[in-house]
């Protein structure tokens, strides 16, 4: 079986408080950190580095050194600062077996909308009368 290498990346979006946003930030693991540092904007970005691929499940170190499961676009929302909607994308495959996409929209509310690559299929039967005759980008 392969491995399967994905890479993820956010926007650049503005935070209500640094330092409590890179406080929570630092708890976690399998997310790099970048501020964007050209304008006084104080935007930041996310970069998936997770070793087991390119996705936004990460893990928070725990005070009983056990790890939890955060979805990070959840993690992201209460700190983002009114009006910012941050946009997570993520992609990856295992060798030419699959291709993934995701691309996730987050406010502050904690308001999201998804898009997955594989909602092409259902997209695609609008195109065809003989819906059964699609495929999908597998094996």
């Amino acid at each position: 079986m392969a491995n399967y290498y994905g890479s993820a990346r956010s926007n650049y979006f503005r935070v209500k408080d640094r330092e409590a946003f890179m406080e929570d930030m630092d708890k976690l693991y399998g997310v790099s950190i970048s501020e964007l540092e050209r304008d006084d904007t104080g935007r930041f970005v996310l970069l998936g580095n997770h070793d087991d691929g390119g996705d936004w499940c990460v893990s928070e170190d725990t005070d009983d050194e056990d790890y939890e499961d955060v979805y990070l676009p959840e993690r992201v929302a209460p700190h983002l600062a009114e009006h910012e909607v941050a946009i997570f994308i993520d992609a990856g495959s295992e060798k030419l077996c699959y291709i993934h996409g995701c691309a996730v929209a987050i406010n502050s509310k904690g308001e999201s909308v998804r898009i997955m690559l594989s909602d092409i299929y259902e997209q695609a039967k609008q195109l065809t009368e003989h819906p059964e005759n699609i495929t999908e980008a597998t094996y």
